[in-house]
This record gives structure tokens, sequence and C-alpha cells, in this order.
């Protein structure tokens, strides 16, 4: 098996070791398989600056490095012969760009799109989609069959409880859709400790309300600062504006035994079950405070057994799963 994954997002890191988000990106761990298999040819193809971080170097033989201009010809489906006659003999080439259509006329590849967004529009000759959950609503085709896969993270075997300290902590990308002001203004409401991490992006202004009594920002933290920070927390904050179609930052959460409070909207209809793993709130202010005093009921070991359904396990075999399903079916 042959296999493909355009990376196009030249604003993506796909570092193996990526620090900046609390999750980081969704192919971060997908693409640390994928190196690290032995029994299938994998490739990669991307920016140079996308695989600046990747320490295995001795993977960096499955690397395609390729430049801007390549990937904005790609983009706008200039056939991939641009790149030699290496895409010959692959059986399936997958990317994330439901907007475009990468041009593979002549070449016996499947073509798999990996739809990260909700309501994407799909492109015509995309053999196959693959998506998360039914709530993504993707505009397709009836010649494209749809497939599920999971993301993950990997989760620590030998779980053990650890005590929990009063305090809310939430590290990922710090913008309005994660909606961070508004839960430091929650943990200044009520006096609650909030420790937040990860990048600020568009000049968002979570440092104006930072006040160093209740709230404190970390800035970027590295990854086993992250787990480290999550393992003490009472609660972990995931109050969303935007219908997020998974929360890797949320599984990193759980798998350490903390809960999670997010809306009821998106990936969190499924992940979270209310009162066992985590809580929905329903931005009654009040409901916050009871959440929090409800918090240190919940059985570690609930969150711990959620985070297992989406382990860094899970997903790599329902990818695995997916790929010999379609060259089987040929």
């Amino acid at each position: 098996m042959k296999i493909v994954n355009f990376e196009l997002n030249k604003q993506e890191d796909v570092s193996i070791y990526q620090i900046g988000h609390s999750g980081g990106t969704c192919f971060e761990r997908y693409a640390k398989e994928i190196l690290n298999n032995e029994k299938n040819e994998f490739w990669i193809l991307g920016q140079s600056s996308n695989f600046k971080n990747i320490r295995n170097t001795e993977r960096h033989d499955r690397l395609i490095r390729v430049d801007e201009t390549t990937i904005e010809y790609l983009k706008r489906g200039f056939p991939v012969k641009l790149l030699g006659n290496f895409f010959n003999d692959i059986d399936i080439v997958i990317h994330n760009y439901g907007e475009i259509s990468l041009n593979l006329t002549g070449l016996k590849a499947k073509q798999i799109c990996w739809y990260s967004f909700v309501g994407q529009s799909h492109q015509p000759n995309t053999d196959y989609a693959f998506l998360y959950s039914d709530f993504q609503n993707l505009y397709c085709s009836p010649n494209t069959k749809i497939l599920k896969v999971k993301i993950g993270k990997p989760v620590r075997e030998n779980f053990k409880p650890t005590i929990k300290e009063d305090f809310l902590f939430q590290c990922t990308r710090n913008d309005t859709v994660m909606d961070t002001i508004y839960t430091a203004k929650l943990c200044q409401k009520f006096n609650i400790k909030g420790y937040f991490g990860g990048p600020i992006l568009d000049n968002y202004p979570l440092l104006d309300y930072i006040d160093n009594k209740n709230t404190f920002y970390l800035g970027i933290l590295s990854e086993e600062e992250k787990l480290n920070w999550g393992r003490k927390a009472r609660l972990y904050g995931c109050i969303q504006n935007w219908d997020t179609i998974f929360s890797l930052s949320a599984i990193e959460a759980l798998g350490q035994g903390t809960p999670v409070i997010a809306r009821n909207r998106g990936c969190f209809n499924y992940l979270i079950n209310n009162d066992i793993d985590g809580f929905f709130y329903d931005d009654n202010e009040e409901s916050f405070l009871k959440i929090w005093e409800k918090s240190l009921d919940i059985n570690q070991y609930n969150c711990y057994n959620k985070a297992l359904q989406y382990s860094e396990k899970e997903m790599v075999e329902s990818f695995y799963n997916n790929f010999k399903y379609i060259l089987n079916n040929e």
C-alpha cells in the first residue's frame, strides 16, 4: 500500500512535536504513525517549513518537500505530474482541501478528501470522503463514498487518579472561536483560579483580562508542561463559540482524569456525557459555579475511559481500516 498525504496549509505546523496548541494539529499524530510505519509506504507532501520540528531524522526520506509556488499550483488544480513520475504507482492520495480538487487525471490513485470543517463543499473527482461525525454536514456528490475516521491523542497506560487542585486550566489557541476571554471573566467573577496557555491569535485581547489574581497566562507550553497542568486541574475549559469538529486538547485533559466544560455543540455533543465525564455549559453564569462545585464529584476513571475511545491507537486503526477497505473494494 502506497499512500501520499498532501498537507498544503502553509499556516499549519505538522511537526511531530508541535507545541503551539494544546492539541496541536490533527495531522501531527497521524504523521507520527505514518513516519514510524514499516509495513507500508507512506509519504507526506508539504512545505519544507512544515517539517522543521520533525526530530525522527531517519524518517526524513518519507517527506516530500515542495516550495510555496508548487503548493499554489497544486491548490489551483495543476497536474501533479509537476512533481515528476513519483505518483505513477501511488495507490491513495489524501488531502484536506474540500474547496480545491487535485488533478489526478491519468493516475491510478484513489483520491480521499479529509474534511476538517463543518459544511464543506465536495469536489466531484474525489472518490472518498473522510468525516469525523455526521454533524459536519458535507455537501457531497452521490458518487463519493463517505467513511468515518477518528482522530486522537496518546493516552497513557496504567492510569491512576490524582489529587486535583483548585484551578481551571485551558491550553489551546486563544481566539474568539475558543472564547477564552469569556472563561476568564467567569473565573474572575466567581474568584476561581484560571490558568491559560497556548498562542494568542489575531490580536485577541486575552491579556486585557489577565489580572494575575484569579486569571493567569502561562504562554506557550511544552507537551510535558501541558500534561502536568492538565493532570492537576480540577476542570478543563473548552467553552467554544463554534461547532468545533474535534478537540484534541479535551482528549488530553480527559486522559488525565480531568472533566471538561464546554457548550453542547459540535464535537462536544458526543465527547462529553454530562455529569459523567464533563459538563455542558448553558450560558447561564450561575451554572458555571454549580459546575465548578460538582467537578470534584466526577469519577476520574470515567474521563480516562472516554479518552481511550479517541486515543492515538483508535485513530490509527480507523485510518488503516479505511485504507484497506478502499484498496480491497476496487
